[in-house]
């Protein structure tokens, strides 16, 4: 079970003002009473999806539900982020979040962006405003076989809705939130989201018009044993450019329930603690 420090425990401040921009065709999948698990995917490193992210949890706080949201960083970090939601956001309180490996590595894909740090700032003023319950880091990273590895995020997100009342709202790499099989080297294994209730869980893929993206790859023509190299990474420009908005698939074979589109290009999220 994921420990989960209850806004009302948070603060008896007066309620923060917190504000999201709209979001087309969110009320529709918002409004499903019978969804337990929202699951947005992403390209991690860029500055739009969590911002957009962050949009999406403040128009889900205006239900009559307890909102938990879900990030990919390991379930080690729980102490820290709870810290951190019950802080004031001041220096100290940001200095003790980042103090977490995940922040300090050398290879930074994304997670530990600055824009993730803003993510958290919101989520911050969210949960002293007694508008979520908490935020569950859900990453075991101890397990390392592909299929146990989703599972193993699955069971934890699984653990953060203990009853129908309460909407567990996760941003993960979009490759997690499908709910279709992948095959890979010969085996076949189901991702993070298709292993959760099928009838309770709906997926959303984030794509942006083109673009950037903060990664790490490594160069094929390199040495075996030589560590990616982690930049900006260009997209171009896309063929198509899309709204700001959530497209339901109408192909039940998708690996989604539908499409969130940023409607702009993608900008590449430096990391936080950036050298």
């Amino acid at each position: 079970m994921i420990p989960i420090v209850i806004a009302a425990a948070i603060s008896t401040s007066p309620a923060a003002t917190v504000s999201c921009e709209p979001i087309s065709g969110a009320a529709e999948i918002l409004t499903d009473q019978q969804m337990r698990w929202l699951i947005l995917g992403e390209q991690h490193g860029t500055a739009e999806s969590p911002r957009i992210f962050a949009d999406i949890v403040c128009l889900a706080t205006k239900l009559r539900r307890e909102i938990v949201v879900g990030l990919e960083f390991p379930v080690e970090d729980q102490k820290l982020i709870d810290a951190y939601l019950a802080s004031n956001g001041g220096d100290k309180a940001q200095a003790a979040l980042l103090s977490s490996p995940v922040w300090q590595k050398s290879m930074q894909d994304g997670r530990s962006s600055g824009a993730m740090l803003a993510l958290f700032e919101r989520l911050r003023k969210m949960a002293r405003a007694k508008h979520i319950v908490g935020v569950a880091a859900f990453q075991n990273t101890r397990e390392v076989e592909r299929a146990k590895y989703e599972q193993g995020l699955a069971n934890q997100l699984q653990s953060a809705s203990p009853s129908r009342n309460r909407l567990v709202i996760a941003l993960v790499g979009n490759f997690h939130a499908r709910t279709l099989p992948w095959s890979s080297g010969g085996q076949s294994y189901m991702p993070m989201a298709g292993l959760l209730p099928k009838e309770q869980t709906r997926t959303l893929n984030i794509v942006g018009n083109g673009g950037a993206q903060w990664a790490c790859f490594r160069d094929r023509s390199a040495p075996i044993g030589d560590q990616p190299t982690c930049a900006a990474r260009d997209f171009g420009v896309s063929s198509k450019t899309y709204m700001r908005g959530i497209v339901l698939a109408s192909d039940s074979n998708s690996p989604y329930a539908g499409t969130l589109y940023l409607g702009v290009p993608t900008t590449a999220a430096r990391p936080a603690l950036a050298k």
